[in-house]
């Protein structure tokens, strides 16, 4: 039997909590100077990581050393395991030597994302291995190229009133999910001043992001994921095209049977092993109209469909395509 003292008090509970929750997130005035704010503002930066370039490995006696890009390490030889690093953290190689001293075979481990958060949103604080081999160009020496993957980072802000009112902003980070730490949060701006707050959960302290309005289009900040200030530029739809699942004005999806691409995978038409091509669609239009400033948005970035051995779909969203290499998070589990 349900205790209806109880219930009371629980139904209290809820009430003083809801109202806490409207108190803190009263919108500003509508028309107000935070207004001006609206729209979409982005801000992206992309470098190489470490050393690249042509990496040497040459033996001397016992003595092994490794150069590239004007750096040199030296090390011993353990067993068949090649293996060294260059100081400062500018990238680590580890090898094996194979086919009677010809080739050396391994991985290169550039260094890990820029980022600083202890958190590591993506895993972006992980260093990634590519695979290197390095083979023999003359007596005890070894050449390969070291091509690392670039680091690239994107973040876009849309500002705008939720159907209840409330000035809130969204940040989206397609590489490494950064999202400041909540899909929606309130602004509020006093002269410059810029700031972007939200208590998802009562328990813990306020997320706080304060920011600069440095002109009527720049707003600068210090995004913790990064560990240094960036700035964000406001930006037409059409300039922020990759904040969108597809490309504002694109005309409404139309089945397509995925190319051959001579990657190993046979394809069809979806209606040829039996599935239903307009069902499909529909699927797809539903993940390119959905609205990635959304409370809870379904930020899908690529949809493969294999059936009966052949793929039947293959589309892309939010700027990224089949040649992209990208960072799958922990659904690299599912494939290792």
């Amino acid at each position: 039997m349900i205790n209806l003292r109880c219930l009371t008090l629980a139904i209290c509970a809820v009430l003083v909590v809801v109202c806490f929750g409207l108190k803190a997130q009263s919108p500003a005035p509508i028309g107000s100077a935070a207004d001006a704010l609206i729209g979409i503002w982005s801000y992206e930066e992309g470098y190489v990581p470490g050393l690249h370039g042509e990496l040497i490995v040459s033996r001397a006696g016992s003595n092994w050393r490794a150069s590239l890009a004007g750096a040199e390490s030296g090390f011993h030889l353990t067993g068949h395991e090649v293996r060294f690093s260059f100081a400062g953290n500018r990238g680590e190689y580890r090898g094996t030597l194979i086919k009677n001293g010809r080739t050396i075979s391994g991985f290169w481990l550039q260094p890990s994302g820029s980022t600083q958060d202890n958190n590591d949103p993506g895993g972006s604080g992980q260093p990634f291995a590519s695979p290197l081999v390095l083979k023999r160009a003359g007596r005890n020496l070894w050449r390969g190229t070291v091509r690392p993957l670039e680091n690239h980072f994107t973040l876009y802000l849309k500002i705008f009133r939720n159907s209840k009112g409330t000035l809130v902003g969204t940040f989206r980070n397609p590489e490494m999910n950064s999202t400041g730490g909540s899909s929606q949060l309130r602004v509020n701006r006093d002269g410059s001043s810029v700031q972007f707050a939200v208590q998802p959960d009562p328990a813990k302290p306020e997320i706080r992001l304060n920011a600069t309005l440095t002109t009527p289009d720049q707003l600068q900040m210090l995004w913790p994921d990064l560990g240094h200030t960036i700035t964000l530029t406001r930006r037409k739809s059409a300039q922020a095209s990759n904040f969108f699942p597809r490309p504002p004005g694109e005309a409404k999806y139309v089945y397509r049977q995925p190319p051959l691409t001579g990657d190993g995978w046979a394809t069809a038409r979806a209606r040829d092993v039996g599935m239903d091509e307009a069902a499909l669609a529909r699927l797809v239009q539903r993940l390119v109209d959905a609205d990635p400033a959304a409370s809870r948005p379904g930020l899908i970035h690529s949809m493969l469909v294999a059936y009966r051995g052949k793929l039947v779909l293959e589309e892309y969203f939010f700027g990224f395509d089949r040649d992209q290499p990208h960072d799958t998070r922990s659904a690299a589990k599912t494939f290792a």
